[in-house]
């Protein structure tokens, strides 16, 4: 009877201790929040570029500092920012396990976005 109740309370105190663990594990060669924030950037950049219709050349708006990020493309931006693909899917898949810290990684990301759009509105246009 000892030994079943003894058996209880190592079971109880092994859930309580998995139960605090905090959250999933870092991978290895994980890119720090501050970095993705840039490299999330510069890949929305990348890919608004790619899918925005022109008729000649680049976008007028478009900054000379998204303009050249857009030209990349999306590996070009990783090997741009000396990540791999592997890194970066395992950086993003770490931080979509942990929404607080993606929500604010994102909120950082549209914020760089609304400035560079804010610096391409003031920006004189070319004529085409």
């Amino acid at each position: 009877m000892r030994m079943r109740v003894n058996g209880w309370r190592v079971l109880a105190v092994t859930l309580v201790l998995v139960g605090c663990a905090s959250g999933p594990t870092a991978p290895e060669g994980l890119i720090v929040a501050d970095s993705m924030v840039v490299i999330l950037t510069d890949l929305h950049l990348a890919e608004g570029y790619h899918s925005t219709p022109r008729t000649s050349g680049a976008s007028p708006t478009l900054h000379p500092y998204a303009r050249q990020r857009a030209a990349q493309g999306f590996e070009g931006v990783l090997r741009h920012h000396a990540v791999t693909m592997a890194q970066f899917d395992a950086s993003l898949d770490y931080y979509l396990q942990q929404p607080y810290v993606l929500d604010t990684i994102y909120k950082q990301v549209v914020t760089r976005l609304d400035t560079l759009q804010a610096r391409a509105n003031q920006s004189p246009r070319r004529s085409p």
